[in-house]
């Protein structure tokens, strides 16, 4: 027996008296000052004035048996407090600034077979370990990948700390990984470890009118768009055939237009020619080969110079068609209203010089339009929702 003298006595890490081993290991005590006796009471029938070494763990939720399909995040954290023989909560700072590496209490995640043994058809993806701080061991976004049947999850204690090693230093957790329904679920290696997941779709952004099929996947098949997330314009495929129908007709419109050029020069000095007036006829063909141009320009339209070439070959075209013809037709009116002095009614000069407003003024609009950006390589929609480039 040994006699001693306590003043202001704590336990140190726990406890507001002793800190043993173990229940067990709590000292004998004999009071020799009758007013300790008094309190002996207060004082030894409140656990909390004793603590001993971590004994055991607690988990929350502490659910017998997690029934979940492969993939599935078994729960979002699992929470692990350690306890000492008289019930009472181990505390742990919460500031890590106050540990160092042999303080801190490490645990690891492990699953196993029914009979406790390491598998190779089952895996934990996430977290494995970590370490215990702020009053407990917690495990978060743990999602287990196997096949179909039942597991182990082993949560277990590799270091203590500050404290001695014990004995009850792991948590086993059943868990059942159920049969896939692949009327309502993917079943694939999705996250290339081996072992196929089983889950529910999931596209970050909407597929408007498409379907999600995978991990943000969209099937827009049956819709009239494209894109990541069936929010794009197909893009129209030209029709090779139709196409190539297309660029052969207006050659041959050309060259009939070149041919009828060679064909008047020929005959130029036949009567029937002449009255048709010689020049005018020159440019109404040539207005006519502008034409077709601005068209193969269009047709073969790549960007903004062939767009512009198509709109000036067509404006021009047109005018130096449709505006010699207008001008030949006023000749005439002129002429059956003074058949005898029609000469000096509407001269060719004059001709040539209405000829030439109706270019300035086909110069003038095309150059404004330049100048404000109003010709251009756009792209736009047809009826059937697709997109294309015109001009």
């Amino acid at each position: 027996m040994i006699d001693c003298e306590f003043y202001n006595n704590t336990a140190g890490l726990n406890g507001n008296t002793f800190m043993t081993l173990n229940k067990k290991a709590l000292p004998t005590i004999q009071f020799k000052n009758i007013s300790l006796i008094e309190n002996y009471e207060k004082i030894f029938f409140n656990k909390n004035n004793f603590s001993t070494n971590p004994s055991y763990m607690i988990c929350k939720p502490t659910e017998e048996k997690f029934s979940i399909y492969s993939g599935d995040i078994l729960l979002k954290s699992i929470e692990c407090y350690i306890y000492d023989d008289y019930d009472n909560e181990i505390l742990l700072s919460n500031n890590i600034d106050n540990y160092e590496i042999k303080d801190l209490i490490y645990f690891s995640v492990t699953i196993l077979n029914e009979n406790k043994e390491i598998t190779n058809v089952a895996k934990i993806y996430g977290s494995h370990n970590g370490y215990c701080w702020a009053n407990k061991c917690n495990i978060g976004n743990l999602r287990v990948i196997g096949n179909e049947g039942n597991y182990k999850l082993l949560l277990k204690l590799e270091s203590y700390g500050r404290y001695s090693p014990f004995s009850k230093n792991e948590i086993v957790i059943d868990v059942e990984i159920k049969k896939c329904n692949t009327s309502t679920h993917i079943y694939q290696d999705s996250l290339n470890i081996g072992l196929q997941s089983c889950y529910k779709p999931t596209c970050f952004q909407n597929c408007n009118t498409g379907k999600c099929i995978n991990n943000d996947v969209c099937d827009c098949s049956n819709t009239t768009f494209t894109g990541k997330y069936c929010n794009e314009f197909r893009q129209y495929k030209k029709k090779k055939f139709i196409y190539i129908i297309y660029n052969t007709l207006t050659i041959f419109l050309i060259l009939i237009s070149i041919l009828s050029i060679y064909l008047i020069h020929l005959n130029k000095n036949c009567d029937i020619v002449k009255a048709g007036s010689i020049d005018f006829s020159y440019i109404i063909l040539i207005g006519s080969i502008l034409n077709y141009f601005g068209i193969l320009f269009e047709l073969n339209s790549k960007g903004n110079i062939e767009c512009y070439l198509s709109i000036i070959s067509n404006q021009i075209g047109f005018t130096l068609t449709y505006g010699a013809l207008l001008i030949k037709d006023f000749r005439i009116y002129k002429i059956l209203l003074n058949d005898s002095h029609y000469e000096k009614v509407l001269t060719k000069k004059r001709m040539y010089f209405y000829l030439f407003i109706f270019l300035f003024l086909d110069f003038s609009l095309i150059i404004h339009w330049i100048l404000n950006d109003n010709i251009g390589y756009t792209k736009t929609l047809n009826s059937n929702n697709q997109l294309y480039s015109t001009c």
